[in-house]
């Protein structure tokens, strides 16, 4: 089995457990636009990896088209579907389970500046390439952009943690069964936070990197922490896990420089019982941490849930 992390939409990394790889790819046709910040999914089955929305160079949502990219092919395509379709973004939750592809909450920003953020949660269909609106209750998040979590193949719970609007930034959780019949679906706040002083938890926060790894576990890094005032650096270098079962944070141990928006996924574990995350890029520049040459271009950090551990890595092009 083998698992493409992408990178800037033309890096991957090919992972096996004595070396990690980055290899260039070329595609046979025209590219999509440059982009950050779009929700990434690889589908197995076709060995093919999806892309939905993202940031453009000019700081604005791009369109709401579903790029797929074949893996074998090298060759871009629009998945056209007349249905309904999410409002163009960027910074959304995002995760795959079976045939679907979850996004949820997310940010634009119109030509004058202005920020659109939203509450609402999504599926696309791989095999229809139709998109279809979960249904919501009143206790769904606030709208915000930059939060972490999504969802384990293992489990059926949809996670979304922390993020921010123009007014709040968010240190509680949420939960979404998407197994559950469509008339009884609803968000479940299975965390409240905390406050900007508490040390026990991870204070509110945005452009951090999150994910699940594994059916009860979601692992948080960095972010900025002190966008309204308080709560701590920006960027932090501070990582933390989120056991759903027993509804407890716990702290890491710390590995890499601060930093925003870093590129964060799990590796696969094809036949053997190995599980890793790795860690990577990201903005370090801050007003508020010292300038920091501990990030090389040929290392990555390398996060091991069995142990709750972080080490970082060399990696070979």
């Amino acid at each position: 089995m083998r698992l493409y992390y992408f990178v800037a939409l033309a890096l991957i990394i090919k992972p096996t457990w004595q070396e990690l790889v980055w290899e260039e790819l070329t595609t046979k046709s025209g590219s999509i636009s440059p982009r950050r910040d779009a929700a990434i999914a690889y589908q197995e089955s076709e060995d093919a990896v999806y892309i939905f929305g993202g940031k453009s160079v000019k700081n604005r949502a791009l369109d709401n088209n579903m790029y797929k990219f074949d893996l074998n092919t090298k060759i871009w395509t629009v998945q056209i579907n007349n249905r309904d379709v999410p409002n163009a973004r960027f910074s959304m939750v995002y995760g795959t389970k079976g045939n679907y592809f979850y996004i949820a909450t997310g940010e634009d920003i119109d030509s004058s500046g202005k920020s659109t953020y939203y509450d609402d949660f999504w599926r696309f269909h791989f095999p229809t390439s139709k998109w279809e609106e979960m249904s919501s209750n009143n206790n769904k998040p606030k709208k915000r952009s930059s939060a972490s979590g999504g969802i384990h193949e293992d489990d059926s719970s949809f996670v979304l943690s922390h993020g921010s609007n123009d007014d709040d930034k968010f240190s509680n959780t949420f939960s979404y069964d998407i197994d559950q019949p469509a008339s009884t679906r609803a968000w479940e706040e299975i965390h409240s936070g905390t406050n900007n002083y508490n040390p026990s938890y991870p204070h509110a926060r945005y452009q951090q990197a999150g994910l699940m790894v594994s059916k009860d576990k979601l692992l948080l890094f960095g972010g900025c922490l002190s966008g309204q005032g308080t709560g701590g650096p920006c960027p932090s270098d501070d990582s933390w896990t989120y056991d759903k079962a027993s509804n407890e944070w716990s702290e890491l141990n710390r590995c890499s420089s601060p930093k925003i928006s870093p590129a964060m996924a799990r590796l696969p574990s094809g036949n053997t019982s190995i599980h890793r995350v790795v860690l990577w890029g990201g903005n370090a520049d801050s007003r508020t941490t010292l300038a920091s040459d501990d990030d090389k271009e040929d290392e990555i950090a390398v996060f091991d849930p069995d142990k709750n551990e972080w080490k970082i890595k060399k990696t070979q092009v």
